[in-house]
């Protein structure tokens, strides 16, 4: 298991929190996800073997939302 945070763009509320963890957690091998709109994290723990971070980033970039690099 790996565990990672990643900074977010754009996020203003808990309901902006909720659309990224529920993205976070649709890609497979996810196992947890929180973020914070205060900090603009999202930290996710992971199966490495299961999914790489590539696709937990394209999934919130997915949403109206932008994982800065």
């Amino acid at each position: 298991m790996k565990e990672e945070t990643l900074k977010v763009n754009g996020m203003m509320c808990n309901g902006c929190e909720n659309t990224v963890v529920n993205a976070v957690k649709d890609v497979e091998g996810v196992i947890e996800a929180k973020a914070s709109h205060q900090d603009g994290t999202v930290s996710v723990k992971y199966d490495a073997a299961a999914t790489d971070m590539l696709f937990i980033k394209m999934a919130i970039n997915n949403t109206h939302y932008n994982v800065v690099e």
